[in-house]
C-alpha cells in the first residue's frame, strides 16, 4: 500500500509507519507529502492542503494523521458536550467535513483513503505500554480529571529517550524501535478512544 502520514513529527511518522505496517500484516511504501508539520497547530494548518496534494497530484492510497492530545480529553470519553466539541480527533474530522464534499474525483486513483488518531497524552504513551500495562488511556482521562495526571509528557520523554530534548536521530530510532515491540491488540485495548478508530479504518481498508 501506497501511504502517507501527517503528524507531529518526522520520528511519529517513523513509528507510524510501523504500527500501520502490524495492523495490514504487510509492508507499506511511504508517499512523502510537500509540506510537513512540527507541532499539533502546524497539523491542523496544513492538513486541507496535505490532502488535496495527495488527492491531486499522488498516487498514495491512504493517508494517516495522528496527533498528540495533549491535556484534552477524547470525545468517545468526555462525558460533556463541551468536552468533545474540544477534543482533538472532532476537530480533525471537522476539518475533513469542511472540504471533502467539495472535492472533484481524483482522476487517476480511487479515493484517498483516511484514519486518524489521537495519543493520549502523546505517541509516547501508545510505545511506552508496550512494556508498562499501567500507561493507558483510561489511566491519563482519570488522572486528568482528578488534576492527578499518572504521568507527564515530559516524564515519557525522559523514559522514552533518556532526555527531555532528543535530537531528531535519537527519537526516530528510540521510536521505531518500540513501535516494533507493540502488540497491537494490546495497543487498541489500552487505548481504545484513540488508537481504537485508527486501527478500525485501516483494518476496514482490507475488507472494503
Amino acid at each position: 500500500m501506497k501511504l502517507a502520514i501527517l503528524s507531529e513529527s518526522e520520528a511519529d511518522g517513523a513509528a507510524l509507519q510501523v504500527l500501520v505496517e502490524s495492523l495490514l500484516g504487510r509492508p507499506t511504501e511511504l508517499i512523502r507529502p510537500a509540506r510537513r508539520a512540527r507541532g499539533y497547530n502546524q497539523v491542523l494548518q496544513i492538513f486541507e492542503s496535505v490532502y488535496k496534494e495527495l488527492h491531486f497530484r499522488s498516487d498514495a492510497e491512504a493517508l494517516i494523521v495522528v496527533v498528540d492530545s495533549d491535556d484534552s480529553l477524547l470525545p468517545d470519553a468526555a462525558p460533556h458536550a463541551a468536552e468533545a466539541e474540544a477534543a482533538r480527533i472532532a476537530i480533525l474530522k471537522a476539518i475533513v467535513g469542511k472540504f471533502l464534499p467539495h472535492l472533484s474525483p481524483r482522476p487517476h486513483a480511487p479515493p484517498l483513503r483516511v484514519a486518524m488518531g489521537v495519543a493520549a497524552p502523546a505517541i509516547e504513551a501508545w510505545l511506552l505500554s508496550a512494556t508498562d500495562p499501567r500507561i493507558t488511556e483510561a489511566a491519563w482521562i482519570q488522572g486528568a480529571r482528578e488534576n492527578r495526571p499518572p504521568y507527564t509528557r515530559v516524564s515519557l520523554k525522559e523514559r522514552m529517550y533518556g532526555t527531555r530534548a532528543p535530537s531528531l536521530t535519537l527519537e526516530t530510532q528510540r521510536m521505531v524501535e518500540a513501535a516494533r515491540r507493540v502488540n497491537i491488540a494490546n495497543l487498541e485495548d489500552r487505548f481504545p478512544h484513540g488508537f481504537g478508530p485508527l486501527a478500525r479504518a485501516v483494518r476496514a481498508w482490507e475488507t472494503a
